[in-house]
């Protein structure tokens, strides 16, 4: 009795399952909406629940529905030309795949079409371990060492999905094709745009190193002539420091701090791999503006990178001690023929000026000093309250400082190129003047000419580039911001008959308009050419060869004429004619392997070897006791019986080998190995080589699944570590 009694319930319960799943009627209104959407309004309406993992949900099509029914009709029409099927089990709905047949399998096989090709780059570079996806499914390749790839597809429908870190996703419709080569873009993704490191690029995601990239866009944003001082505020920890506000003025550069007295503190320039010395070229000027990276222009910058910890900065051994500056200027592109021009005008003026008194206030100040002290005033020691005009008043702010700064920048580019060949060229006009009286300019013209070659099979790439800069400045050899301190009442700076006025009632005076009459011109001539060029060995095997060759040459001439000085003291006239020359040669030659193995891991090993030379030359003649102003352009009129002339000269030799090993584990186990040893000239004695290195290390975590369930909206983490020695 009791077994019949159990299978007349289990008969009941199934025909009431039927019974409500044929009775309950629902009402079902989506249009392109997930299959999960639809899963869960069928579950709120019928009551049923829906079980399914969530995995077999990803390859599903949308869905667009609009019908009323029972359950298993609404069910029936979800699934139409879904990869998955359903069974009602109780009050539970269970979605599970679709089971295709042998036969079906046999059918698909014999209908499939099998796809080669090649992923490359932009450039034509193979791109290894791509993704190369059916879109629709789950069916997926990578792309090999050499870029090559074989993927099976069921017709000629299908679509191909590309992708790869650091790129924008394409998707190729297969139509009628048996090879589909694509060229991947660069992804526009500030963490995978491609950032310069010692030799070679990377991605910021990737980089275990601490770099700081600041690109065009922001560079050519900033109305500034000296490319360095684009940085200031932009780079944690570095300190960019003007000298003083004259057109073409020094800037200090510090990222690690000072870490000599005698030798300073300057970081490694590299601008497209040339070592560019920071040292001001000028002899015989005062006011240290005359920064040799004042020749570059900011427009003709793709970006900078700043090199700070022991990872990034050991791969250039000792050069890079304080850190490394790499400027890398625009090279010629592939594309349609384009012409850019533009213009800008600016001007400044000082907006910040010292409260200074008026000769009313400095005469009642002198006034209680003297009552103060308990001197008498004479016209020795009081010859500005005694012998000078009380009641006459000059603002030497407005006079010296008020005036307005007017800057102009004009530059030009054409750019031409085809898939195998590219052309660049362009230049650049820069003029700025000064707040000061009288009329001081900095000026500057570049032109540069860049072009490229890629041969037919993609193989081989040169890029070269001349680049020249000549920088013309009359800039004084002292700043009149010296002299805003002078007595509001100090006499007048020109006599009735139009020359300087030195003195009154005998009491002699520093008149700043002498310095106006002193004459300093620089002249400054740069030429840089640098070429680049790779050859693929075979896929992964590249071999690199960078030569470089940078020479600039300053010369520059001071007069200080008999009217610029103060008649009483006797003033003879001088001059002095200098000139500076620098020139670098560097040659790198350089081999990489890059491998892909296990669909996990990749390995990249760079082998190189620098050798440079760099001399300095420099030779000052000074000469006095003119007697004539109209001889101080001739150095063989001078009165005087020596004629002094200093000659400078200055060799550095440099050379080296170093090697970069990057291992990375699903790109986010990063480690990277570098060493460098470097024969220096500037060494010791018997300690001429020396031995250099550093470790890095990142874990990117943004993509575990610990830390989804955590924070769900951080979308980048990494954890770096790095050691060296620098």
């Amino acid at each position: 009795m009791r077994i019949n009694f159990v299978a007349f319930f289990l008969l009941f319960t199934i025909m009431h399952v039927s019974a409500s799943v044929h009775a309950q009627k629902i009402t079902l209104s989506i249009d392109k909406a997930p299959l999960k959407t639809a899963l869960k309004e069928i579950e709120k309406q019928s009551g049923f629940e829906v079980w399914y993992n969530n995995n077999i949900l990803k390859d599903t099509k949308p869905v667009t529905i609009k019908i009323s029914g029972d359950l298993k009709t609404i069910l029936d029409k979800v699934f139409t030309d879904q990869p998955l099927t359903y069974e009602i089990v109780d009050k539970t709905i269970v979605i599970k795949r679709k089971q295709v047949s042998v036969v079906e399998k046999i059918t698909k096989f014999i209908k499939s079409i099998k796809i080669t090709g090649i992923v490359t780059d932009e450039k034509g570079n193979p791109l290894s371990g791509v993704t190369v996806k059916l879109k629709g499914t789950n069916t997926t390749v990578s792309t090999g060492i050499d870029g090559k790839y074989t993927i099976e597809v069921p017709d000629e429908n299908s679509i191909l999905q590309f992708s790869y870190v650091g790129f924008l996703t394409e998707e190729v419709a297969v139509r009628d094709k048996t090879n589909v080569t694509v060229s991947l873009k660069v992804s526009v993704s500030q963490l995978d745009q491609f950032q310069v490191i010692g030799y070679g690029t990377t991605t910021q995601r990737k980089n275990t190193g601490s770099v700081i990239s600041i690109k065009a866009t922001t560079i050519e944003k900033q109305p500034v002539s000296n490319p360095l001082a684009t940085l200031e505020g932009l780079v944690p920890g570095m300190f960019v420091t003007q000298t003083n506000g004259l057109p073409g003025s020094n800037i200090n550069v510090q990222i690690r701090g000072r870490n000599s007295i005698q030798q300073g503190s300057d970081p490694l320039y590299l601008i497209d791999g040339i070592p560019y010395g920071s040292d001001n070229l000028a002899q015989n000027s005062l006011i240290s503006a005359n920064s040799p990276f004042n020749n570059l222009s900011t427009s003709d910058i793709e970006s900078i990178e700043i090199l700070k910890d022991a990872d990034a900065t050991a791969i250039y051994g000792s050069r890079g001690a304080n850190g490394v500056v790499m400027i890398t200027t625009k090279k010629a592109k592939s594309g349609k023929m384009t012409l850019d021009a533009s213009l800008y005008q600016g001007f400044g003026k000082v907006t910040r000026t010292l409260s200074m008194m008026d000769t009313k206030d400095y005469i009642a100040m002198r006034k209680e000093a003297f009552k103060n002290d308990n001197v008498e005033a004479t016209t020795q020691n009081a010859y500005d309250l005694l012998a000078w005009d009380n009641t006459r008043y000059t603002d030497w702010e407005q006079l010296l400082i008020g005036g307005t700064a007017h800057a102009t920048n004009a530059q030009m580019r054409f750019n031409a190129g085809s898939e195998f060949a590219r052309i660049s060229i362009g230049t650049n006009y820069y003029r700025e003047t000064t707040a000061f009286p009288g009329d001081h300019a900095n000026n500057r013209i570049t032109a540069f000419l860049k072009g490229g070659h890629t041969s037919t099979d993609r193989k081989f790439n040169v890029d070269v580039s001349v680049n020249y800069a000549s920088e013309k400045s009359n800039l004084m050899r002292q700043t009149l911001t010296n002299y805003i301190s002078l007595s509001p009442n100090a006499p007048r700076l020109y006599t009735d008959n139009g020359k300087l006025n030195w003195a009154e009632n005998g009491f002699s005076f520093s008149n700043p308009m002498g310095q106006l009459l002193e004459q300093y011109n620089g002249l400054t001539d740069r030429l840089t050419t640098q070429s680049d060029l790779s050859y693929i060995l075979f896929p992964g095997l590249i071999l690199k060869g960078s030569l470089g060759y940078n020479t600039m040459k300053y010369d520059e001439k001071t007069i200080l004429p008999i009217a610029a000085q103060n008649p009483d003291n006797d003033p003879v006239g001088s001059s002095a004619v200098g000139v500076s020359t620098n020139k670098t040669l560097i040659a790198e030659p350089q081999i990489e392997y890059t491998s892909s193995f296990s669909k996990a891991h990749e390995i990249k090993i760079l082998l190189g070897a620098t050798w440079q030379t760099s001399k300095n030359t420099k030779i000052l003649t000074r000469a006095s006791g003119f007697t004539n102003d109209d001889f101080l352009n001739y150095i063989s009129a001078s009165t005087a019986p020596v004629i002094n002339t200093v000659n400078g000269f200055n060799q550095y030799n440099y050379q080296a080998v170093f090697a970069r090993l990057g291992y990375s584990y699903r790109d986010k186990y990063l480690v990277n190995l570098t060493g460098r040893r470097d024969g220096s000239s500037r060494f010791g004695n018997n300690k001429q080589f020396a031995n250099f290195g550093a470790v890095g290390a990142a874990w990117l975590f943004s993509n575990e699944p610990f830390l989804k369930q955590i924070a769900p909206l951080i979308s980048y983490a990494k954890i770096r570590a790095s050691y060296g020695v620098t």
